[in-house]
């Protein structure tokens, strides 16, 4: 087969023709199977987030499986906008031991979800939870993930950031069919 290959072709026919329930673009179905049970889980981290004027986030959960890092996010539109979700992305940092010259030790790395919410934007005063898959990153004792939301407003980015070891500590997804 040619599953290999990176060429992903935007046939809009082809696209209308998938079937995808979960709301979510995916390629891989395994994954998007994880994403529907990971979805289903219930909020559990309390600490990750901010509050600003337009924009409400939170990483509400965090998984991992052998190759991801799952993340819930639950983003709450407050103002009277609609928010656009390419206004999400996401970085790991690193730190770079090496001597190098820069005078920050932290060298951003930019992550591409693998999965991520088919939705384009949350219209205005609605809160939605978004589950992004990103590539597992062995990230070094003071890494962290960084997950970037600019407000659509203005060009304030809002940022979450997530330390290695809460990640590393996450609890593993399972596909426990209930």
């Amino acid at each position: 087969g040619n599953e290999g290959t990176n060429a992903v072709k935007k046939d809009p026919a082809s696209e209308a023709k998938k079937e995808n329930p979960s709301k979510m673009s995916v390629a891989d179905t395994s994954v998007r199977e994880k994403v529907e049970v990971f979805s289903k889980i219930k909020s559990e981290i309390k600490t990750l987030g901010f509050i600003s004027s337009n924009v409400d986030a939170a990483v509400t959960v965090i998984r991992n499986d052998e190759n991801n890092t799952y993340l819930k996010l639950v983003v709450k539109n407050k103002s009277s906008l609609p928010f656009k979700l390419d206004f999400i992305s996401f970085q790991y940092y690193q730190d770079m031991k090496k001597g190098s010259f820069r005078k920050s030790k932290k060298a951003p790395l930019d992550v591409f979800p693998i999965a991520e919410p088919t939705i384009k934007e949350i219209v205005p005063n609605k809160s939605e939870a978004l589950s992004y898959v990103i590539p597992a990153y062995a990230l070094a004792n003071n890494g962290y993930l960084m997950v970037l939301i600019r407000e659509s407003a203005g060009d304030r980015v809002l940022k979450i950031k997530i330390e290695g070891s809460v990640i590393q500590a996450a609890t593993q997804l399972t596909m426990s069919k209930k």
